[in-house]
């Protein structure tokens, strides 16, 4: 399943179904959640990539039965791989 995050309001029921249809899960926020997002450029690196492993464990079909804090410990263990994996290439 994909993940579609918009601003409330942005689409119709109607919409929104036809987006499930299609096999997206439509995730609402408020505006200024989605100004924070586009204002991310401050994130240190490991919690970027974090959240985009998090991002992934959570669309994932298999994180079933997954804690909250099990999912966060996951992603930051995939951050650290990363970041491991980065200084090799240097």
């Amino acid at each position: 399943m994909k993940v579609l995050i918009a601003e409330r309001g942005a689409f119709t029921p109607e919409d929104r179904s036809q987006l499930e249809a299609l096999g997206f899960n439509v995730v609402y926020c408020y505006t200024h959640a989605i100004d924070s997002i586009k204002s991310a450029s401050d994130v240190p690196l490991r919690d970027h990539f974090a959240a985009a492993a998090l991002q992934g464990i959570c669309a994932s079909d298999t994180n079933n039965g997954y804690s909250a804090k099990s999912c966060a410990l996951q992603a930051y263990q995939c951050a650290d791989a990363m970041l491991a994996e980065r200084e090799k290439s240097k």
